[in-house]
């Protein structure tokens, strides 16, 4: 996956590529509608991120014009008064290849008035561990270009080696930076039914501990819990 910001031109841009296989009828339909995710299959509601449709909508809170271009389908939805309907109505775009796009890019057009700079100071703050609790996503790629410079930068993970029953090893690199962890995996079952949850009986706990830095100038730092992405700080310290 690739993100990049634009701040170079008077209409800022937030991109976001993925090479995956691309949408299909149901994703495009999906992506329109709430509470009508395609991601939802009997029995694996676990093994997905968001809930009732909301996360897609959101990008309305920074973004005036939001266009998609994945395998044949290229459209936008937009964030105006004068069309109430254009944040769930899809306007076609005419896309720059005759072929289909291979994977998927996203490009947000900035609304004026939101400041990238609290998005910049999250990304580069960002822990590069997040990617041992993402397994569909292993690298994960961040240009910044601005009017005076630019920045790249690449978290990317090795895959995962069993060593025993639910025990794996793992490395996660961050430039010329790498932190090896060890990983214990279990499925929890039996859980209490849950009305936002239909199906779900089980989830899966993660513990992930490092066991060795390559960095001279280690020290000792907190461990977030994670719901896929990291959600709070409980002061677990990790030397």
């Amino acid at each position: 996956m690739r993100i990049s910001l634009d701040e170079s031109r008077a209409i800022r841009t937030l991109r976001i590529e993925c090479n995956e296989i691309g949408f299909s009828r149901a994703n495009v339909e999906a992506i329109c509608s709430l509470s009508e995710s395609s991601k939802r299959q009997p029995g694996q509601e676990r093994k997905h991120i968001g809930e009732k449709g909301m996360g897609f909508k959101s990008v309305f809170a920074v973004a005036d014009v939001v266009t998609i271009q994945s395998g044949y389908y290229s459209f936008r939805f937009v964030n105006h008064e004068s069309e109430p309907l254009a944040m769930i109505v899809p306007h076609w775009v005419e896309p720059l290849e005759s072929e289909p796009f291979i994977g998927t890019s996203i490009t947000l057009q900035l609304t004026p008035k939101f400041s990238s700079a609290n998005l910049i100071k999250k990304l580069k703050s960002m822990d590069p561990a997040f990617l041992m609790f993402l397994k569909n996503l292993k690298r994960l790629d961040i240009d910044l270009i601005q009017k005076q410079n630019s920045q790249t930068w690449a978290w990317r993970r090795s895959d995962f080696s069993r060593v025993a029953h639910g025990l794996s090893n793992v490395t996660v690199y961050s430039g010329q930076e790498s932190t090896e962890y060890a990983m214990y995996s279990k499925n929890i079952p039996n859980l209490p039914h849950d009305d936002r949850r239909i199906g779900t009986t089980e989830a899966e706990l993660k513990l992930v501990f490092p066991v060795h830095q390559s960095s001279r100038n280690r020290k000792d730092k907190v461990a977030l819990v994670h719901a896929f992405l990291p959600i709070r700080d409980y002061g677990f310290k990790v030397r």
